[in-house]
């Protein structure tokens, strides 16, 4: 079963919840978020038991992205030497604000890529650099 959480910013807060027992109908779920700036929290829970939870913030073209599982495990690339130095804002599910690097940052498609990964093998992408 995943539990999937979806706060929207614009044009007002909202939260949409969803409770989906397949991996291919959390996908579909998740992949149409396209807003500029969103939280996406999905919890996989099997049996009553918490398998992980991957939560990814939207905001202008970057995202943030941690994977809980045992400990936060934040993804990033591998390769931060093209990144430019500076700090995006997110909002979280409240609505209040914190700051991340850009290097701590990834593209919109590469967190839908890594929350896609997720969600087909209960792993973090190889793709990203995982703290």
């Amino acid at each position: 079963m995943y539990e999937i959480e979806i706060t929207r910013f614009q044009p007002q807060p909202t939260l949409q919840k969803f409770s989906v027992a397949e991996v291919a109908k959390a996908a579909t779920v998740v992949s149409g978020v396209d807003d500029e700036t969103a939280v996406i929290y999905v919890a996989d829970i099997r049996d009553h038991v918490d398998h992980g939870n991957f939560y990814l913030w939207l905001c202008a073209g970057r995202a943030y992205v941690r994977l809980d599982d045992h400990r936060e495990h934040y993804g990033s690339y591998r390769d931060v030497t093209t990144i430019p130095r500076g700090e995006a804002v997110f909002f979280d599910e409240d609505g209040s604000t914190f700051n991340a690097s850009l290097a701590a940052t990834v593209s919109v498609e590469s967190a839908q890529d890594a929350l896609a990964h997720w969600l087909a093998t209960g792993r973090a992408t190889p793709a990203l650099l995982w703290s």
